[in-house]
């Protein structure tokens, strides 16, 4: 079976109202060989429920370029397809490869996307403003070139939007939504991070089409704007129910409406996998601009030039742990054969090490498959400033503090293994002072991988930074318990192949 391909150039045809005036010549009888675009007309009898009950039920309803996503249901498999709708033919045109079911009724699934962001010949990129249509139990008939569609699409969300005043700003997290569509795969995707929207003109931001994250929680956590606190409420299964709509009056402190007072400087989540549970902590680190690199260090952190990070994000409180790992993977990381052990340090509260670039990208993933977040690495510009403290900075030359024994497990001599505070392996994570921001072990324990190909300091003023656009090595940071002092501090660099694993290596997290 071949998947359907849109084809493009014969969509834009339509829409621009290019095609034969005699419809009979779009009708192409389907061979058999599954590699030919068949084309078709579709007679689509059904509708769709809009939110609040209002129904999209005749042709005249449809926008033009309007398009439904077919999955049939055939004796040899399943064949995907499109229709697009012209305004100026008043017809569906159909389109798919493959053979399809004839003379008889046959199930398929179709979907309809209101604002997607983009689409492609395999896919349909959607946003928290685009509303996800489909119909799982829908029929087709293929009789005399024309496809008749019987379907009844719903919404898969709810939708939801806050009330304020124009021009007010609300971020917020606790919701999940739709972000592609695979046409080869048939399956919808999705995330759940923090979102911020503009409150309009007419006192209201725009629609997000929604779920809760975490539906047995049904929470929404809003930003107050100060970094010290935020606003989280939760609500009853009439919130974001299917179908509905609604809006939220945006809390403060002289108006909260029942939404609680919390800390907004960090998140909590759980994983439980593998016959664990663990729980860790997402510091948040506000924006900021600040002096990347150092006067004094290596030629590699020169020359210093200012950054400046623009959105919020947070980092992991402390390094990956072994608990959270094992959690995740279901299985201990090895090198050569090696893997953790008393030597280096074991236990469920000492970080993980041995773990590659690449194997902490397998992590981030099925950890994103398991919370619904988006986590990833940092990039070195975000792991700078966090380990100097953010907005918080005291200009310290390692990570909390310029007393380097008071915040980092580290070899004071590297020729002399004896001198490590360390004792020669790692350490179970916050046994060390934090930063100003309350982030533990940035300076010393293990190195941690960040997202950056590594490359030369540039002089000119940067937004937003990610590195070099290529490499051959990764960047790490931090020191670790097997490096000096000069290592650990906050502006040194270094950098390794992306396969590479050792004792001192592990990774933190960034949201």
């Amino acid at each position: 079976m071949r998947h359907f391909l849109f084809s493009m150039l014969a969509a834009c045809t339509l829409m621009l109202g290019g095609c034969t005036n005699d419809i009979e010549e779009l009708i192409t009888e389907p061979a058999d060989d599954g590699q030919t675009l068949h084309t078709a007309i579709l007679e689509f009898n059904g509708g769709i429920d809009r939110f609040e009950g209002q129904t999209r039920a005749v042709a005249s309803d449809w926008a033009d370029g309007a398009r439904l996503y077919i999955q049939y249901t055939t004796t040899s498999g399943r064949v995907d397809g499109a229709a697009t709708y012209s305004q100026s033919t008043g017809q569906w045109e159909v389109q798919y490869y493959g053979t399809i079911t004839r003379g008889q009724t046959a199930k398929c699934e179709v979907y309809y996307f209101d604002n997607p962001q983009t689409t492609s010949l395999t896919s349909v990129t959607l946003s928290a403003q685009s509303a996800v249509f489909s119909d799982n139990q829908a029929s087709y008939l293929y009789e005399d070139g024309v496809v008749k569609l019987s379907a009844h699409l719903k919404p898969l969300t709810g939708r939801l939007r806050f009330r304020g005043t124009a021009g007010q700003q609300v971020s917020f997290s606790g919701l999940s939504w739709y972000t592609a569509y695979s046409i080869i795969d048939n399956t919808l995707s999705t995330q759940a991070t923090d979102m911020t929207l503009t409150v309009g003109n007419d006192g209201y931001t725009p629609y997000v089409y929604a779920s809760f994250a975490k539906p047995y929680l049904r929470q929404i956590t809003v930003d107050s704007g100060d970094e010290d606190y935020a606003f989280r409420k939760t609500f009853d299964d009439s919130v974001l129910a299917t179908g509905k709509s609604g809006f939220l009056d945006i809390p403060t402190m002289t108006s909260r409406n029942g939404w609680q007072l919390v800390d907004g400087t960090q998140q909590d989540f759980t994983v439980l996998g593998n016959g664990k549970t663990v729980t860790f902590k997402m510091i948040k680190v506000k924006p900021g601009t600040f002096q990347m690199g150092s006067t004094s260090g290596d030629s590699d952190e020169k020359p210093v030039h200012s950054v400046t990070l623009t959105k919020s994000y947070y980092m992991g409180e402390t390094e990956v742990t072994q608990a959270l790992w094992y959690a995740v993977m279901g299985q201990n990381p090895t090198s050569g054969g090696s893997t953790w052990s008393s030597t280096y340090g074991l236990g469920d509260n000492y970080p993980a090490y041995y773990v590659s670039y690449e194997d902490c990208q397998q992590f981030v993933t099925k950890l994103n498959q398991m919370t619904g977040q988006q986590f990833r690495f940092p990039t070195e510009a975000e792991w700078e400033f966090a380990a100097r403290g953010g907005m918080k900075s005291k200009g310290y030359t390692y990570s909390g503090s310029n007393t380097i024994d008071d915040v980092a497990w580290y070899t004071v001599n590297s020729y002399d293994l004896g001198s490590s505070n360390a004792n020669y392996g790692t350490h179970q994570v916050k046994t060390k002072s934090p930063n100003e921001l309350g982030l533990y072990d940035m300076s010393g324990n293990v190195w941690e991988w960040c997202y950056d190909w590594y490359g030369s300091y540039s002089s000119s003023a940067q937004t937003d930074p990610t590195g070099a656009s290529s490499g051959s090595y990764r960047v790490y940071r931090g020191g670790s318990w097997l490096s000096t002092a000069s290592d650990c501090r906050t502006a040194n660099r270094n950098y390794i192949a992306p396969t590479d694993r050792n004792s001192y290596l592990g990774f933190r997290l960034a949201l």
